[in-house]
């Protein structure tokens, strides 16, 4: 979950921003001349009216109606390329929990074992195969939306790509089970963090919009053409190019069956159709690893640099 408070100030801190990446003239003269009010003005970032609720984590139902798993899928296939299909690329994205058989497309849950011969795994780590998630399958009907989320402030200090534009979809239809679209956005001009700056205006734009303008707008950025994005060459948040190797990811949060997983899910070209591809969930350790006691012998090495890692967190 996103903290409450340091997406707002990562907004700001683009807002405040003063200079073009292409802009700056190399044989200009620095200027050594301040009034008396410089050194106060360049210790304070401009003021911005934000509304969290409306231009960080956007909730309202009313607002959220474009979203439903049909359109998001066949957005997500339209803007890279592909044959709108959203019940087949949906589908793909639920057989990661299924068995399957090595001509299947994509992964399955069976795929591999884990490094001690135990069982099913990933990445060397036990995988429970199969789930309760994988009777989601032709269900795309079940879901419904719960958020669209502005985390530009995943966009890293270089500029090299502007952060993540996520949809959150639930399901009750089993337990409970979540779908999270974390789609990275690709910089129009990678390295120079000022070409970020579009979509984090338009998020604070809509901290004063109401909610058909909201609606409108942020269907057009995440599964359309937004006009002001796209004139500043920026594409649908919703792609395929968005949530695969080298960018973004759909994550699953899964309670349809004890115990709750956390997975990770990319998707990739299957000879001109979508597949997912389950992969390790990114920051996340395998729970044993905690255990000093667990028998994997990654275990000490890992224990060492949980320890390690302590002063940093606490300075």
């Amino acid at each position: 979950m996103m903290s409450r408070f340091a997406p707002r100030y990562a907004l700001l801190s683009v807002f405040a921003l003063s200079t073009a990446c292409d802009l700056e003239d190399a044989d200009a003269e620095p200027s050594m001349a301040l009034d008396e009010d410089d050194e106060f003005r360049a210790c304070t970032p401009p003021a911005y009216s934000i509304d969290p609720r409306k231009s960080l984590f956007e909730t309202t139902v009313a607002v959220l109606t474009p979203f439903s798993m049909g359109s998001v899928m066949s957005a997500i296939d339209v803007n890279a390329g592909y044959p709108s299909t959203p019940m087949v690329t949906y589908n793909n994205i639920i057989n990661n929990f299924e068995a399957g058989v090595p001509s299947d497309p994509g992964s399955r849950c069976d795929d591999f074992s884990d490094a001690l011969g135990i069982g099913t795994g990933l990445n060397g780590y036990p995988l429970e195969c199969e789930r309760d998630e994988r009777l989601q399958d032709f269900n795309m009907a079940s879901w419904f939306p719960l958020a669209a989320v502005n985390r530009i402030d995943l966009m890293p200090a270089d500029g090299s790509h502007c952060g993540e534009q996520r949809l959150i979809l639930a399901s009750n239809a089993g337990a409970r089970m979540f779908l999270i679209f974390e789609a990275q956005i690709p910089n129009p001009d990678p390295g120079c963090i000022e070409a970020c700056r579009p979509i984090a205006e338009f998020w604070e734009s809509l901290s004063s919009k109401p909610i058909p303008a909201r609606r409108t707008e942020l269907q057009q950025a995440f599964l359309g053409t937004h006009p002001t994005l796209s004139a500043a060459g920026f594409g649908p948040f919703m792609s395929a190019d968005n949530l695969t190797f080298g960018s973004g990811q759909i994550r699953s949060n899964n309670f349809d069956q004890p115990p709750w997983t956390l997975r990770e899910h990319k998707l990739v070209d299957n000879g001109g159709v979508l597949v997912s591809v389950e992969v390790a969930v990114e920051g996340n350790i395998y729970g044993e690893l905690w255990n000093d006691s667990s028998p994997w012998p990654q275990t000490p090495d890992c224990g060492i640099e949980i320890v390690n890692q302590l002063d940093p967190l606490l300075a």
